[in-house]
């Protein structure tokens, strides 16, 4: 994501969540492999909130951003919160294509790599990247990738007389140069906002089966994906390189295989939690463990949506996210 164009996190409930969920994700894998000598690279734009998140909760001291925009870095230099944080211009094709110099640079053995992208017309290049980045992991190495996932950006209005999804699935193919991508049997009436993601992970997925074939004894093993919007629907996936002979004790070590909010299968969650007042979460905190969905909206007295079954899901979400819930504070300094 550029550092240019950054939405302020303080107005995406719904990536904070996921960025929460990250972090417990890595709190697993840490049982397994400490993270703390890792190499962190990520797209830090002007508020590196991941990088306080990981640096704070891991002590990682070995951080990189990267940024495809010069005019960008003056701005991140100065708002770079720690001293362990080095910024540089590099764009992310040019990463994954070079990712053993940044190895031996800072004598890391192992990376984390987030790769937050946020143009959908360069679908093709992104996964390219994804592509081009696999068979230069190695064991224990963790992937997350952050996709737009919004069929709108491939067309929103038909002209008269045209599907548009049977539109929308013309132009993906035009994005991801004809079919190298697209998962096998593709329709178009899958191009809808609800099952968008759904492709978008085939493609991942067939990029992945495609690019480990270079690594017979190791596997890309999922541990988290999920789809959430605030402004845009977005989709990310997150997983870590293993040898196959390690992966029962993957599961078994991180204890992934019991906790709910991960997924070790692709198995896609959605995030999407209410836009609640102090009040309202204080009121949903104090019931979610004696209620059912139902009687909780019948305690508040009021729905959170106009549509009842959406008021309903939207509690449903609240009760399973609400340890990740952001709170915001007005501090005066």
């Amino acid at each position: 994501m550029s550092g240019g164009t950054a939405v302020p996190y303080n107005l995406r409930q719904n990536k904070h969540v996921e960025r929460q969920l990250f972090v417990d994700l890595l709190d697993c894998i840490d049982r397994w492999h400490p993270l703390k000598d890792y190499l962190y690279v990520g797209f830090g734009g002007i508020y590196f909130e991941d990088f306080k998140l990981l640096h704070s909760h891991f002590a990682m001291h070995k951080m990189l951003s990267i940024e495809s925009q010069q005019w960008v870095l003056p701005r991140q230099k100065k708002n770079i919160p720690y001293g362990c944080i080095d910024h540089e211009h590099c764009d992310s094709s040019e990463f994954t294509r070079t990712v053993g110099k940044y190895r031996d640079k800072y004598k890391a053995d192992n990376l984390i790599c987030w790769l937050d992208y946020a143009s959908p017309t360069q679908l093709a290049a992104q996964l390219s990247d994804v592509k081009a980045l696999l068979p230069s992991l190695v064991a224990n190495d963790i992937l997350k990738v952050t996709l737009v996932a919004d069929p709108h950006t491939l067309a929103t209005v038909p002209k008269a007389g045209e599907d548009i999804h049977e539109k929308r699935l013309e132009i993906l193919r035009q994005r991801l140069l004809g079919t190298q991508f697209l998962p096998d049997g593709l329709t178009a009436d899958q191009v809808r906002e609800e099952t968008y993601p759904e492709v978008l992970l085939g493609s991942f997925q067939r990029v992945v089966a495609e690019a480990m074939k270079e690594s017979s004894s190791l596997i890309f093993q999922p541990v988290g994906s999920y789809v959430y919007k605030d402004t845009t629907q977005m989709l990310t996936l997150t997983g870590i390189v293993l040898e196959k002979t390690q992966l029962d004790s993957f599961i078994g070590q991180t204890g992934l295989k019991t906790f709910d909010l991960a997924g070790l299968d692709w198995r896609l969650q959605h995030i999407n939690v209410p836009d609640l007042s102090l009040r309202e979460k204080l009121l949903l905190d104090g019931t979610i463990f004696k209620k059912t969905p139902g009687e909780i909206e019948a305690a508040m007295g009021f729905k959170l949506d106009e549509d009842a079954e959406d008021s309903i899901r939207m509690i449903e979400s609240y009760v399973k996210f609400y340890r990740y819930y952001p709170n915001f504070h007005r501090v005066v300094v």
